[in-house]
C-alpha cells in the first residue's frame, strides 16, 4: 500500500513545549535546511547560524534569556586543508 503524501508527522517523545532546543551552525544553506527539517521532524526546536560569529551571538542571547540550548552542532571543517 503506497504511503500518503500528506501523512501526519510522527509523534515525538517530548511533551508539548518541552522539546530540547538545538543550535546548528553550517556555512552551507542547503545543509542547514536539511538538518533543521530533520531535527524538527524528530521534535526538536532548532535555530540555525550561518557562521561561527552568528552561532556565538545566538548562544549568548539564549543563555541571557534563560533559554539555553541543550546542544550545539557545529561544522568546523577548515576548507583550506581540504584537497
Amino acid at each position: 500500500m503506497p504511503e500518503s503524501a500528506d501523512r501526519q508527522r510522527p509523534q515525538t517523545p517530548f511533551a508539548q513545549g518541552s522539546a530540547p532546543r538545538l543550535l546548528v551552525m553550517d556555512d552551507e544553506p542547503s545543509v542547514l535546511t536539511v538538518v533543521k527539517a530533520a531535527l524538527e521532524t524528530l521534535g526538536y526546536e532548532v535555530e540555525v547560524a550561518a557562521d561561527g560569529g552568528q552561532a556565538v551571538e545566538r548562544f549568548g542571547q539564549a543563555r541571557a534569556q534563560g533559554r539555553p540550548f541543550a546542544a550545539v552542532i557545529l561544522d568546523l571543517t577548515d576548507r583550506k586543508s581540504v584537497v
